[in-house]
C-alpha cells in the first residue's frame, strides 16, 4: 500500500506542475512536466487526462490571463482499497479529489485502478462519482478513460482497505470513503 501512496503522491504533484506549467510560455517546458506526469500512467491515458502537447506557445494575452493564478494543489488521497483480479492479478482502487482541490474542501470524486505494467505501478483506469453530467438525479461511478475491462464489477477479493484522509460528508463523499470497498 505504500507503494500505491507514493504513486498517487507523485502523480498528484507531477500533475499540479503539469497544469502550472502550461501557464508559462515554453511549451517544451510544459511537454516536459506533462511527460512526468504520465510516467505514472498507462501510455493509453496520455492526453485523456486534461492536459495534451502542444507544439507551439499560446498567445502573449493567454499568458498575461495566467501569470498572476495561484499554484494548482495535488489532489487529495482518501484511501486505497487492494483486491485480486483474474487479468491483472492485483489491483488497487486510489480514491482522490479532483485536479486542484480546494485545501479545506475534502470531496471525494475520481477512483484510479492501479496496475503492475512491466513491474512498475500505473494508473490504468480512471472512474468519475458523477450524476452523469447533470443527466441524473442519483450520482454513481462513471468509466472513463483507460483499460475498459478493470471495473468496479470485475474486481475480485477484497484484500485490504487504508483509509487515509476523511472527506466532508457531501455528495456522497464520507459514504464513499467507509464502504469496505
Amino acid at each position: 500500500m505504500k507503494e500505491v501512496q507514493e504513486l498517487i503522491d507523485n502523480f498528484s504533484q507531477d500533475e499540479a506542475l503539469a497544469y502550472d506549467a502550461k501557464k508559462k510560455p515554453d511549451y517544451e517546458f510544459a511537454n516536459q512536466a506533462l511527460r512526468n506526469m504520465h510516467q505514472h500512467t498507462i501510455s493509453a491515458l496520455a492526453g485523456q487526462m486534461g492536459l495534451i502537447y502542444k507544439t507551439k506557445n499560446e498567445s502573449d494575452e493567454y499568458y498575461e490571463k495566467k501569470k498572476n493564478k495561484p499554484a494548482y494543489n495535488p489532489r487529495h488521497l482518501f484511501k486505497i482499497s487492494h483486491y485480486n483480479h483474474q487479468k491483472y492479478g492485483e489491483v488497487w482502487i486510489a480514491y482522490v479529489s479532483t485536479v486542484n482541490p480546494d485545501p479545506d474542501i475534502k470531496l471525494l470524486s475520481h477512483a484510479f485502478f492501479i496496475v503492475k505494467e512491466d513491474g512498475d505501478l500505473k494508473i490504468a483506469r480512471i472512474y468519475i462519482y458523477s450524476n452523469q453530467r447533470g443527466m441524473s438525479t442519483t450520482y454513481d461511478w462513471e468509466g472513463l478513460n483507460g483499460y475498459q475491462d478493470l471495473t468496479f464489477e470485475s474486481l475480485g477479493e477484497l484484500i485490504e482497505v487504508n483509509r487515509i484522509l476523511e472527506p466532508l460528508d457531501y455528495q456522497d463523499s464520507l459514504k464513499l470513503y467507509l464502504e469496505e470497498k
